[in-house]
């Protein structure tokens, strides 16, 4: 998702208007993803309910301000600034990160680093959660889970850059699928468990 960000931030048209999708479905999404992340269903001042849209939003927002500063100074503090703004979202500081790298090393090379680099740092992250942690079982499905982020790769390094079949209701559908996904996963949880 943080790939097809910057793929979708050089080629918009409109970047506002990218914008404003990313906002739409982050706010239709809030409460989903709330429900499907507290089982208790106890809403607290400190349950900040931002997902995944929220983070593609905010480093989308990152990239139009990176592209405007010139100085090498004032785009270390932009990605610090927008990776903080994010610590309380799905991905927290890694998708900003993730997101930058993939913006700045928009290369092959840059691809296979990016993605070797963010691979090791989340499984150590996991890691370090199985021993400090009395829910270890929760990190060790997040170690072998993020080995579907290496097969990715294999997609985005034969990626030509080319766009492929793609009319609206897919742009579309990949857009609702994120919401409509929670509500029934949340559905189903609520129904039988």
């Amino acid at each position: 998702m943080a790939y097809l960000l910057v793929e979708g931030y050089h080629y918009t048209r409109n970047v506002k208007k990218y914008a404003l999708r990313l906002a739409v479905f982050w706010l239709v999404s809030i409460f989903p993803f709330y429900l499907m992340h507290n089982p208790s269903y106890a809403f607290s001042i400190t349950d900040i309910p931002n997902n995944i849209f929220f983070t593609l939003l905010i480093g989308l927002i990152m990239l139009i301000c990176y592209e405007k500063v010139k100085s090498p100074i004032g785009h270390f503090m932009l990605v610090i600034l927008f990776t903080f703004l994010t610590i309380l979202s799905d991905w927290n500081l890694l998708g900003i990160i993730l997101i930058w790298a993939f913006y700045k090393f928009h290369t092959d090379k840059g691809i296979k680093v990016t993605m070797f680099s963010y691979f090791l740092i989340f499984e150590i992250i996991s890691i370090v959660g199985i021993f400090t942690s009395a829910n270890s079982a929760a990190y060790i499905v997040e170690i072998f889970s993020s080995f579907g982020f290496l097969a990715v790769g294999y997609l985005l390094l034969n990626y030509n850059g080319t766009r492929g079949y793609s009319p609206r209701w897919i742009k579309w559908g990949f857009y609702a699928f994120y919401p409509i996904h929670l509500i029934l996963l949340e559905s189903i949880k609520y129904l039988f468990f």
